[in-house]
């Protein structure tokens, strides 16, 4: 026979087993246990316990070491094998306590207690032994769903996959078509950036410029400034086909994987560019341009250069941090970093030059009626939508003088286009009225 609480609201989803073949213990454990807020069912032996469990689930199991026909160990044995998650105690008296400890070892018993049992110390084991079920069966659910999480994530993965390989081979594609035009190839690159929408090439502009200066203000080479200048503006070619939370998103606010992502983007940039031999030195500044100072030891100034510019303008418009930062706010974030990320002589001259940065007023330059062969521009001449018209260094042709006044005329706008003069400290600003 039987015995078994049952509660008379709904059923409870957890379930106690006891198994003892002397009914009195039964009964005694049926009054300890019966105001309890779990089902509790009891078994006079181990047939009658399997059948009880062949029919329900039950959590905790509690069997007497010492029963008929077949003994608690051997009982917990076999319940192990067929019912793994079922937390298992074991009641036993002071003579069985040799065989209840190698039962233990073996893995078949969670928990043996005493006999005679104190009340409380096995209402806090039943329980312990609930709250343990209860968390593996939550694991269990978790690992599921963290599964199907994987699953998921690994198909967007492959998508973005997809997505940055056809980006890719459009742009070798188009990088191989224009392998001997430097200067239009440039220009296409930045241009592709331009026209994605989620790519703030008005902040791709700064950087740019802003590396140019701070490499002219060093006096380094012609090509020096062209290529750092040029890295500037396409920092963020590596970011072509992924999600733009990666880039829109303040830094800080990212999740250690997000963070992951956004600079690894640098690994696609190699791969995008290496169709273009003589654009190698661009491809290796930004492909390494998150390295730290000691990292970074060997790039060389132009390294150094654009983490400055790009970080600079990236505090600025509040990538970074959750805000806009001034000057002097970039100023107090980049010394927290100096001599870590940060060239310490870079920082000084910023602090010693804010007219790198600050844009005051709008510097005279000529006409394109003005302009004669051999000139060199000054700075880059962009379109209202931020395309690149002209970029910074082309040498006017008669063609390329005749091509800007018809792109004036197209547009109805006077350009105030600026070249270089002998006693030029830094470019001069060009703008359309």
């Amino acid at each position: 026979m039987t015995l078994s609480i049952e509660k008379s609201v709904s059923t409870p989803s957890l379930a106690v087993l006891f198994i003892d073949d002397e009914i009195s213990i039964l009964r005694s454990l049926q009054r300890v246990f019966q105001r309890k807020n779990y089902q509790v069912l009891f078994a006079e032996n181990a047939t009658q316990a399997l059948t009880i469990m062949a029919q329900q689930f039950i959590h905790v199991v509690v069997s007497d070491m010492r029963m008929p026909q077949m003994s608690g160990a051997r009982l917990l044995q076999k319940i192990a094998q067929i019912y793994p998650h079922t937390y298992r105690i074991v009641l036993t008296g002071y003579a069985d306590i040799e065989s209840t400890i190698n039962a233990v070892n073996l893995g078949q018993i969670n928990r043996f207690i005493n006999k005679p049992w104190n009340n409380a110390e096995l209402i806090v084991s039943v329980e312990e032994g609930l709250q343990q079920v209860k968390l593996l069966a939550q694991n269990t659910s978790l690992q599921q769903k963290i599964h199907e999480q994987n699953k998921q994530l690994k198909v967007a993965n492959d998508e973005l996959e997809n997505t940055i390989n056809l980006r890719t081979k459009q742009l070798q594609i188009a990088l191989i078509r224009s392998q001997n035009k430097h200067k239009s190839l440039e220009k296409m690159l930045f241009n592709f950036l331009a026209i994605t929408p989620s790519i703030d090439a008005e902040m791709l502009k700064k950087i740019g410029k802003l590396a140019g200066n701070i490499a002219l203000k060093l006096n380094l080479s012609k090509q020096e400034i062209h290529d750092v200048r040029v890295a500037g503006l396409l920092c963020q070619l590596g970011l072509l086909g992924l999600p733009k939370n990666l880039y829109q998103t303040p830094y800080i606010q990212l999740s250690h994987a997000q963070k992951n992502a956004f600079l690894n983007q640098v690994t696609n940039v190699q791969l995008i560019l290496s169709p273009a031999p003589h654009l190698q030195q661009i491809s290796s500044l930004i492909s390494q341009q998150f390295k730290s100072l000691e990292q970074a030891s060997d790039l060389g100034i132009s390294h150094q250069i654009l983490a400055i510019a790009r970080d600079y303008w990236r505090y600025a418009n509040g990538l970074i941090l959750p805000k806009k930062l001034s000057y002097a706010e970039i100023l107090i974030e980049f010394n927290k970093q100096q001599g870590l990320r940060y060239d310490a002589r870079l920082l000084q001259l910023l602090r010693d030059n804010p007219e790198l940065v600050l844009e005051k007023v709008n510097l005279l330059g000529i006409s394109s009626k003005e302009l004669q062969e051999g000139m060199i521009l000054n700075e880059s001449i962009f379109s209202e939508n931020h395309l690149l018209v002209l970029a910074e260094g082309h040498e006017f042709t008669k063609l390329s003088i005749q091509k800007l006044k018809q792109y004036e005329q197209n547009q109805k706008i006077q350009l105030n286009i600026a070249v270089q003069q002998q006693d030029d400290k830094l470019p001069t600003k060009t703008t359309s009225q």
